[in-house]
């Protein structure tokens, strides 16, 4: 077989297809994919090496839309809805969240929020 064709290991898992591009996150160290869980609610960490799935659920959260590793690697930051608004949230692995911006719906340009990457420490 052609390793181009089929990868060079197991597969982790998978997503729908119609999920953005842009929703999932590789720590910098490379053992962990994070991504918006299928109920919305919840944020999936998949564990590269073992293979296995754990999932945290923001208190209060309709919709996590996005997510990407903080570089500690302990910590995530995540947009999405919450309440009538929205949200960007920095969450531990534990489930401690710090909220870093709310925005009403219709205020601003809050649906932009979704589309910038955040980088570095805050």
């Amino acid at each position: 077989m052609n390793p181009l064709l089929t990868g060079r290991g197991r597969t982790l898992a998978q997503t729908d297809p119609g999920w953005s591009d842009d929703a999932w996150s590789l720590s910098s160290d490379g053992r962990k994919i994070s991504l918006p869980g299928s109920n919305g609610r919840q944020v999936q960490i998949l564990d590269t090496q073992s293979g296995e799935k754990s999932g945290i659920e923001p208190k209060g959260w309709s919709n996590v839309l996005w997510t990407s590793w903080a570089p500690d690697n302990q910590r995530l930051y995540i947009s999405g809805l919450f309440g009538s608004g929205l949200r960007v949230a920095l969450l531990s692995l534990d489930g401690r969240e710090t909220v870093l911006l709310d925005v009403a719906v219709g205020q601003g340009d809050g649906p932009q929020i979704f589309t910038l990457p955040l980088t570095g420490a805050i």
